[in-house]
């Protein structure tokens, strides 16, 4: 997803690299930690390279990319092809074993605005409970009073 997305704004920008703050800034808030985790873990295995802000892919890249390309066309041959690849079975190897590479769950894309959000609505309804309760026992103890 990150490779197809670094792809996705060279070729808008018909440049062989991109702007690695763009790129972060074009994904959601939520996403956007992942996303740099992300990227980081695409230059770290050779895939992607740095420059300053710029980012592009290497000649490693460029094979992972075919190899996308591939399993997107659903090639018959492509298990064929890959099988035993030089650059491309480390990699896949590498990539499968990154923890930064493993997409996050939902409740891990929970931001901490988000959780302060759910912690006021939650204690503001324990504090409206808490009133409720208080003034039920009131009506009930004036209710036995005048009763008597």
């Amino acid at each position: 997803m990150l490779a197809t997305l670094v792809l996705q704004r060279c070729i808008a920008s018909n440049r062989p690299r991109t702007s690695r703050s763009g790129l972060l800034a074009s994904v959601p808030v939520k996403e956007a930690v992942y996303a740099r985790l992300g990227l980081d873990a695409l230059v770290d295995h050779g895939m992607l390279r740095a420059s300053g802000d710029d980012i592009g892919f290497t000649e490693t890249g460029n094979v992972f990319l075919a190899y996308v390309e591939g399993v997107r066309d659903a090639s018959p041959t492509l298990d064929e092809d890959t099988r035993d690849h030089a650059t491309l079975t480390p990699l896949l190897k590498a990539i499968e074993r990154d923890h930064r590479l493993v997409p996050p769950t939902i409740d891990d894309m929970h931001t901490l605005p988000g959780r302060l959000e759910t912690y006021r609505e939650a204690r503001r309804f324990s504090f409206l409970s808490v009133w409720t309760i208080v003034a039920a026992v009131g009506l009930i103890a004036i209710l036995a009073v005048l009763i008597r």
